[in-house]
């Protein structure tokens, strides 16, 4: 008799919960251990994508895994450009020489990176100084010369000088090339980072008569005046020459004061309509020979007559302002938008200047209108008025010339 035998193959499922060493866990609650699973990284996030770093300094990377249960939690730290950054095993970033690199931190596969800038350390700037403190030129014969500015300390960080002048309409300045413009004064200024240096510019120019579309053409500046708003020369009314004190006693044209009146001439020797001051002449403007503009600037230039005056203020826009720390008008022609300053330069009464920058008197050629001859008309002003005027004919006052 055969036997035969085959085999036969089954699964057995246990139902239950197996026991091992009296425990249990989450890999039997089945009744079946499972193995742990291996959790993969899903990304990497660095703290920082970007830093600028100075020579010297460090700077603290970190790097976070997600997710937190992630099974391999291994962070390397690479940089592309060691030479100018290094970062150690723990993401310490060192700077050490100026350029740009990358750090990356990989982590399972998945990676995150942050771009170092490295600069060379900042080095204020600690005073800018110039070759020339101050200078004149003049327009026609010197109208340039080159400043030089010095940074300290030789190594700043930014030495970049930003040129200014404080009235381009005296002298202009271009990486410390000066050019003069116009007579007056400036300053020109050098400035690195927040330190200054200075230099005081004074130009020199043949007077110029200024066209405001009126009948006379003004000039520029006072007589006697280098500048705009120089106060310029002090003048007796028909005299043509300065002195150092402006009263009756001295003055050209009377015989002293009267025995009553110490503020009054006795008698008048020229331009006189009136019998209680001497001898009637009946002059009411100057002779060119005591016109003081005539005879000291020539050619068609005199002083204005009243009238002239009149159509000045007629036909500009007066505006209270200052040029160069000086208190005056600006007058711009209503007509072609041209202008002049009058600086407030006050008068001399017999050695004294008062109220300079307070008060304008400027003399005309025209005898005072009235009975009193020891009168003659002006401008006068101050900063809230401005009309045609007289003053005592032995008083100092400035000049401002008019040419045909």
């Amino acid at each position: 008799m055969k036997f035969i035998y085959k085999a036969i193959s089954f699964t057995i499922i246990i139902i239950g919960t197996l026991s091992c060493g009296g425990g249990s866990s989450e890999q039997t609650k089945q009744g079946l251990f499972i193995p742990p699973s291996n959790v993969a990284v899903s990304s990497l996030t660095i703290s920082s994508t970007s830093k600028e770093l100075e020579i010297g300094q460090t700077f603290q990377l970190t790097a976070t895994i997600n997710p937190s249960n992630a099974t391999d939690k291994n962070i390397s730290w690479h940089s592309s450009n060691s030479n100018v950054a290094t970062i150690t095993p723990t993401g310490l970033v060192s700077a050490l020489l100026e350029g740009t690199t990358t750090i990356t931190a990989v982590a399972g596969g998945k990676s995150a990176s942050c771009n170092i800038i490295v600069k060379k350390p900042f080095i204020p700037v600690s005073s800018v100084e110039l070759n020339i403190n101050e200078v004149a030129l003049d327009v026609q014969q010197n109208p340039t010369i080159t400043l030089t500015a010095t940074v300290k300390p030789d190594n700043a960080t930014d030495k970049s000088i930003e040129w200014t002048s404080s009235n381009t309409d005296v002298a202009t300045v271009s990486n410390g090339i000066v050019k003069a413009i116009e007579a007056g004064n400036t300053i020109i200024t050098a400035k690195a980072s927040s330190k200054t240096a200075t230099c005081i510019v004074k130009v020199t120019a043949p007077l110029r008569a200024v066209d405001l579309g009126l009948s006379v053409k003004w000039a520029n500046r006072n007589l006697g005046a280098k500048a705009p708003e120089e106060f310029g020369d002090y003048y007796a009314w028909g005299e043509t020459t300065t002195k150092s004190y402006y009263w009756w006693s001295t003055y050209k044209w009377c015989t002293g004061t009267t025995v009553t009146n110490e503020h009054l001439p006795d008698k008048l020797t020229k331009y006189n309509i009136n019998t209680k001051y001497g001898q009637v002449d009946d002059k009411k403007k100057l002779e060119p020979s005591d016109d003081a503009a005539h005879i000291i600037l020539g050619g068609s230039w005199r002083m204005p007559t009243s009238g002239e005056f009149s159509e000045l203020l007629q036909n500009c826009t007066m505006v209270w302002t200052t040029l160069n720390g000086v208190n005056g008008y600006r007058l711009t022609s209503k007509k072609n938008g041209n202008s002049i300053f009058l600086p407030a330069a006050d008068e001399k009464n017999q050695d004294s200047v008062y109220y300079a920058g307070s008060y304008g008197y400027y003399w005309s050629s025209s005898l005072y209108y009235g009975w009193e001859s020891y009168l003659a008309q002006t401008l006068t002003f101050s900063s809230t008025m401005q009309f045609s005027g007289a003053g005592n004919r032995c008083f100092g006052k400035t000049i401002r010339a008019v040419s045909e």
